[in-house]
């Protein structure tokens, strides 16, 4: 789903016409973006030595964008499949868990692009909940652009790669036409908006399915209810919770 708001009837029907005959629609410069992702990750339990067993867990990922603030998550789809908060493997007299975090909103990174702070949180592991926040530098782009093009459910994408010397870190299909630059897994300085994305390094995928321009995002997005009460470690500083009132201030608050 591709909608922009505030457009009018001919607007529309130019740029329906547009991706119609050239298989492209023009470049947006949005003040508000949303975009939908369905996400796979591929989860190896080991049999023995040589053998392992592969389950796929599935999730919603959201991306939103408005001026300066950018937020990314992921929604869990396996939660009601596994109540037990593991994935358990049965076989004649072999067994295996997998422990998962069973939060609701998981995988978490806000980040505001003029102040150049990232907020964070990963999930629940043992019991354990880290939050963390960062100063980070903007960087040049490390993607290396191809010139491939495919057509992605309408969009005329554009091809990348993360590389590590020679090793492909993660592949992805980005279009150009909308000025997001964030993904699902910490990806940033992407030249567009992913719309499908693969590493076998993290073994997860993940593909936009739906994309709205310019619609009212509610302010509450960015500033979510698990980081209302959080103690944010500052990895710019140190590996523990700031005891400062001062620092926590600064740190913790909603911005």
């Amino acid at each position: 789903m591709w909608r922009r708001s505030n457009i009018d009837f001919w607007t529309i029907w130019l740029v329906t016409v547009a991706l119609f005959l050239f298989g492209h629609v023009p470049t947006v410069h949005a003040q508000n973006i949303e975009a939908r992702y369905s996400i796979k990750e591929k989860i190896f339990l080991p049999l023995d030595e040589k053998t392992t067993k592969e389950f796929v867990l599935e999730y919603e990922g959201f991306v939103y964008k408005s001026g300066a603030k950018v937020i990314s998550f992921w929604k869990p789809l396996y939660l009601a499949l596994y109540p037990r908060g593991m994935i358990e493997y049965r076989e004649a007299d072999f067994a295996s868990n997998y422990l998962l975090m069973m939060d609701t909103m998981q995988r978490v990174n806000l980040y505001h692009t003029d102040s150049l702070r990232r907020w964070g949180f990963w999930g629940t592991v043992m019991g354990a909940q880290d939050f963390t926040t960062l100063k980070y530098k903007k960087l040049r782009s490390g993607w290396k652009l191809l010139p491939e093009t495919r057509m992605i459910n309408g969009l005329e994408c554009k091809h990348a790669l993360d590389l590590f010397g020679e090793k492909v870190i993660s592949d992805l299909w980005y279009y150009p036409g909308v000025e997001l630059g964030f993904g699902l897994l910490g990806e940033f300085n992407v030249p567009g908006i992913i719309v499908a994305y693969t590493s076998e390094t993290s073994n997860t995928s993940y593909h936009l399915t739906e994309l709205k321009i310019d619609e009212p995002i509610d302010p509450s997005v960015f500033w979510p209810a698990i980081f209302k009460k959080a103690k944010f470690v500052d990895e710019n500083q140190s590996t523990k919770p700031s005891a400062s009132d001062t620092k926590k201030s600064a740190i913790m608050s909603q911005p």
